[in-house]
């Protein structure tokens, strides 16, 4: 995976792959209470902890649809004009843009 040349879909996939990497260890606050005793949700009683932790989860759980909407539509791409290369570039720079 890693040691495949760098073209579109690769590099999506590694985008996809690290934002749901991304997603997976954000939800551990809310999985950590629930194997304690009383279940109590220590972590998100912090005020600060929480809101920072609101604004990660929206912007992480947007970002993968995001982009797994630009790997459907680079896959799209590629079948519609299969003799037709794909700048990585241009991809990377609308996946940036997204998240800026």
């Amino acid at each position: 995976f890693l040691s495949k040349k760098r073209d579109v879909a690769t590099s999506v996939y590694i985008f996809v792959a690290s934002s749901d990497i991304g997603v997976s260890v954000l939800a551990l606050p809310l999985c950590a209470p629930m194997i304690t005793e009383n279940r109590h949700g220590w972590i998100l009683d912090n005020v600060v902890f929480c809101n920072f932790w609101g604004v990660l989860w929206f912007v992480f759980s947007l970002g993968t649809v995001f982009l797994v909407a630009v790997l459907s539509i680079t896959r799209t791409m590629h079948l519609v004009w299969p003799f037709r290369t794909q700048r990585r570039n241009s991809v990377i720079a609308v996946i940036v843009l997204y998240f800026v």
